[in-house]
C-alpha cells in the first residue's frame, strides 16, 4: 500500500511540470487540460510504479502487475519478445 500511496502521489506531483513544459496549461480549458493531464498522468504513473517497487525491493511483484495491466488493455504485444523468454 505504500508503494501505491507514494506512487500516486509522485505521479500527480511530476504531470504538472511535464505539462508546463509542453506547453499546456489550465488556461486552454478544463475539458481539454484535465483529459490531457490524464494522459499524461498514466505513463507518469507507470514508471514511478516500478520505480518505486523497485526501491522499496519489490520490483519482479510490480513487473508482473504492469504486465497484467498491459495485457487487460490490450498493449502486452508491447513486451510479447520478453515474455517468451520467461
Amino acid at each position: 500500500m505504500i508503494v501505491f500511496a507514494i506512487t500516486g502521489s509522485l505521479s500527480l506531483i511530476l504531470s504538472k511540470p511535464i505539462l508546463l513544459i509542453l506547453g499546456i496549461s489550465p488556461s486552454i480549458g478544463k475539458w481539454v487540460y484535465y483529459p490531457l493531464r490524464l494522459m499524461v498522468l498514466f505513463p507518469i504513473y507507470q514508471i514511478c510504479l516500478l520505480l518505486i517497487g523497485t526501491l522499496l525491493g519489490q520490483f519482479y511483484f510490480f513487473w508482473k502487475l504492469e504486465k497484467k495491466m498491459f495485457q487487460r488493455i490490450g498493449l502486452m504485444k508491447l513486451f510479447e519478445k520478453n515474455n517468451s523468454s520467461n
